[in-house]
């Protein structure tokens, strides 16, 4: 039987990850592009350089096929997903008007009139309290500053759209990108029209588009039978490609930021606006979604920091901190570990409980103090997870660990042990590519139970449970790290309300 299988794409918020999924052997290979397509334009502008990102695409492509030895006919199906709250205004032309990335928060005066306005109206239609990064707050910055731009504005896309439209020549959109947007409602009403008129068909995740133009095979090294595929936001695809799929679920999407989702089977709104509700790319499945904060960019900072000199500072954070003991030695962390609250964001002001009577005599105390870090976002992610199944509900027994952060089996453990309960983490980790390809795989098998291929395409995973004969320790831990939280809050509440422009753009950013 000739070779065939399936290309999925992860556009990020620094760079592209392309992912080949062979469809008989479940074999794969992934390819990172690290270059950036953001450029800052402003105080809180932050705009797409869309002809970088193509190239990195076209780059990561061609690369992928090259690794993985795989010949053009062999791409049966190609499908992107791609970083939430980051916009495309483009014309009847498919020309770019306005191109804002997922951290732009120039709306963020419109986002305060529209909050103050219609912000328990937008709440109760859309599930999201209004945001700075909202398509909606984004759309009235526009009718003052570029009416022009704003007046001939036709499709308003996501970056996955937008990549879409430029390999298949069609705009279209997935519910769990929609949602994201403000303006599309999380429970559509029979005869109702969208708010916004450029809003692009809402089509399936998993649904094939068109087949790729020539121009856009040619530039990626395919055939033009290959068949274009919907497949929808970032952490959604995550979830679909961790097998969080049925209500229930709870997984953590652990990367530069930390979304903590549980799935549900109906809509679930939080009436206080702390978390958001939106739509899995599996069909009739909604999510609620928490957030732990910046995690990742706060490992790598803080690594960055210690371990300034290493090749692999992140590495160093892991290893020295399995030389230490549970409570790090009596240091406690809120370093990057917050517990969502949506309509009053702050700054990520992050503290650390240090002592140095706690081990004076020790020859190595900052492995304590990177203990005291990682514990510190595995207390976040059980906050976060209490916090969601307070409105929705008790969910599953088991916690899945998707995100860079899971490549780390000392996290994993960590997490275990402060939860309470088993964790699984998978390989390959990079799992928004991975959903991506699963939906490309339903497109080529005319298949339209996306949980079902995922089923199918599980790949490796690996449990991690809690230890018994140190659940005293962890419970006395998370008693600590939340005491720490709550005073944390109240001593930097003066410096938070003079930052909250700015933390509204970082508790939104993932």
């Amino acid at each position: 039987m000739a070779r065939a299988g399936v290309i999925g794409i992860d556009i990020g918020g620094g760079g592209v990850r392309v992912l080949w999924l062979d469809l008989e052997t479940g074999d794969r290979c992934t390819v990172r592009s690290g270059q950036g397509f953001v450029r800052r334009a402003g105080a809180l502008s932050v705009d797409l350089d869309l002809d970088a990102l193509w190239s990195e695409v076209v780059r990561g492509v061609r690369a992928c096929l090259e690794r993985a030895q795989v010949e053009a006919e062999a791409v049966r199906a190609i499908a992107t997903s791609s970083v939430r709250f980051a916009n495309v205004l483009v014309d009847r032309e498919g020309v770019v008007l306005f191109a804002a990335a997922n951290r732009d928060a120039r709306a963020a005066g419109e986002c305060f009139e529209l909050a103050s306005t219609a912000g328990e109206a937008q709440l109760e239609r859309t599930g999201m309290w209004p945001l700075p990064i909202h398509a909606t707050a984004r759309m009235r910055w526009l009718r003052e500053h570029d009416r022009d731009a704003h007046d001939r504005g036709h499709a308003l896309l996501s970056l996955g759209d937008w990549l879409n439209l430029r390999l298949c020549g069609v705009a279209a959109s997935d519910a769990s990108q929609l949602g994201c947007t403000g303006f599309h409602p999380l429970v559509a009403r029979d005869g109702e029209a969208p708010d916004f008129p450029v809003l692009p068909a809402r089509v399936a995740s998993g649904a094939v588009l068109a087949a790729l133009t020539r121009e856009a095979a040619g530039a990626l090294g395919l055939e033009t039978s290959t068949r274009v595929v919907i497949a929808g936001a970032d952490s959604q695809c995550a979830l679909l490609g961790g097998q969080a799929v049925d209500g229930g679920d709870v997984a953590v999407v652990a990367g530069s930021t930390a979304p903590v989702m549980r799935v549900c089977d109906e809509p679930v709104i939080d009436r206080e606006a702390r978390m958001w509700s939106g739509h899995h790319v599996v069909a009739g499945r909604y999510v609620l979604e928490s957030s732990g904060g910046p995690m990742g960019e706060a490992v790598e900072w803080f690594a960055r920091l210690m371990f300034a000199q290493a090749h692999d500072p992140v590495q160093q954070v892991f290893d020295a901190a399995g030389d230490s003991e549970v409570g790090s030695a009596g240091m406690l962390s809120t370093l990057g570990a917050e517990v969502m609250d949506a309509r009053n964001p702050r700054m990520p002001f992050g503290q650390f409980t240090l002592s140095h009577l706690a081990s004076p005599r020790d020859p190595a105390p900052r492995r304590h103090l990177c203990r005291a870090l990682l514990e510190g976002l595995a207390c976040a992610v059980r906050a976060n997870v209490e916090q969601l199944e307070g409105v929705a509900g008790r969910g599953s027994d088991e916690l899945v660990l998707l995100g860079g952060l899971s490549r780390s089996a000392r996290f994993a453990r960590m997490v275990a042990d402060v939860s309470g309960r088993a964790v699984t983490v998978f390989d390959p980790w990079e799992r928004t590519a991975w959903g991506a390809a699963i939906c490309a795989a339903a497109g080529v098998h005319g298949e339209a139970d996306l949980a079902a291929v995922a089923a199918r395409y599980a790949g490796t995973s690996t449990s991690f449970e809690p230890e018994p004969d140190r659940a005293d320790a962890h419970a006395a831990l998370y008693e600590a790290w939340s005491g720490l939280r709550e005073a944390g809050r109240d001593s930097t509440e003066p410096f938070a309300a003079s930052h909250s422009t700015a933390w509204a753009l970082r508790a939104a950013d993932h």
